[in-house]
This record gives C-alpha cells, sequence and structure tokens, in this order.
C-alpha cells in the first residue's frame, strides 16, 4: 500500500517530533505538528505567558480542538507530510500510515528534563506531570469522539512502536518497511 503521508502519534514525551525530523529528511517531506500550532496560537495569545501552555490548552474549547483536527486531516490526507498530533480518530487509513509511540514513563520523563517547563523539576515530578497530562488528553479524546475513543489504543495504528526500546534508526527502519509494502 502506498501511504500519502505518515502521522506519529503517541504517549507525551515518547519522541514523535525527533522521529518526525528523521522522518521528515528520509522522505523530503515537510512536518505538520498539531503541538506546534497550539503552541503558536499560545504564543499569540498571551505573548506575557500569563498563564502556562498547559493551562492555556486545558481551556481550549471543544470546537477549537475540533477544527484543529479537521485541518489535520485535510493536510495528512493531502499528502507528502509528516504529522504529529494525539488523536487519529478521524483519519483515513488507507491514506495515512499510522504510528503510536509509547515507551515507560521514566524514560519519558528523564528525556522531558531538559525541557523549559519541567526547570528544577526531578525526574518523578516531570512523571507525575505527564501522566497527569496523558490523563486529560485521554479525557479530552472522550468529550471529542465519545467515551470508547482512547488514543493510546493500538488498534488505531499501523504499528506500535517502542521508543525506549528502539534508536530512532530503527524506527525509521520499521516505517520504511511498512511504507514499501
Amino acid at each position: 500500500m502506498s501511504y500519502k503521508s505518515i502521522v506519529l502519534s503517541g504517549n507525551p514525551g515518547a519522541g514523535k517530533s525527533a522521529l518526525a525530523e528523521a522522518l521528515s529528511k528520509e522522505y523530503h517531506m515537510s512536518i505538520f505538528s498539531i503541538g506546534k500550532m497550539w503552541r503558536k496560537k499560545y504564543e499569540e495569545t498571551h505573548p506575557l505567558k500569563d498563564i502556562s501552555f498547559a493551562d492555556y490548552w486545558k481551556a481550549t474549547n471543544m470546537a477549537d480542538n475540533r477544527n484543529v483536527n479537521e485541518v489535520a486531516k485535510i493536510v495528512f490526507e493531502h499528502g507528502n507530510v509528516i504529522g504529529e498530533l494525539r488523536y487519529t480518530h478521524n483519519l483515513d487509513k488507507s491514506l495515512c500510515l499510522l504510528v503510536f509511540l509509547t515507551a515507560d514513563l521514566d524514560i519519558r520523563a528523564s528525556r522531558s528534563a531538559g525541557r523549559a517547563e519541567h526547570k528544577g523539576m526531578s525526574i518523578s515530578e516531570i512523571a507525575k506531570v505527564l501522566k497527569a497530562r496523558e490523563n486529560e488528553e485521554v479525557t479530552r479524546a472522550h468529550e471529542l469522539y465519545g467515551k470508547d475513543y482512547d488514543y493510546r489504543d493500538p488498534r488505531n495504528y499501523h504499528l506500535v512502536l517502542d521508543s525506549g526500546k528502539l534508536s530512532i534508526a530503527q524506527e525509521v527502519a520499521e516505517i520504511n518497511a511498512l511504507m514499501r509494502k
């Protein structure tokens, strides 16, 4: 099957951005990141950072979330893009190769230790933040797409990769194998 785009989802801190960069170079495709889109909106509406990005995102409304996901659907299904987003519920699996990234919570917390929003936090504190964020995103998914939708369910994807056990090169090789089929 020939997919038009590769779309990455996954747990917070699982390595979507790093893999997207590698895939962008491998396939000469641009990256379209919903997270970066939300962060840009945040910076435009809160240039003084009077609230945290996490609080901003929690306060976004369902209509805005649906609209962002519909924009992503159009972009991803049009093709020639590496996508990053949390919710793949509305994407055509025949057009988009859907990949879920996961890793042990402590590994994800360790990776996230260098981020500005976690400055001064211990790995266990970061792990709690990431777990809370994951739970919030599951709740948001239920609000958007119904109680039966869990973005972490492996049945929603063509491929599930444990980035804590694989190098980025190995992840790319796994994806290449599916792209060649």
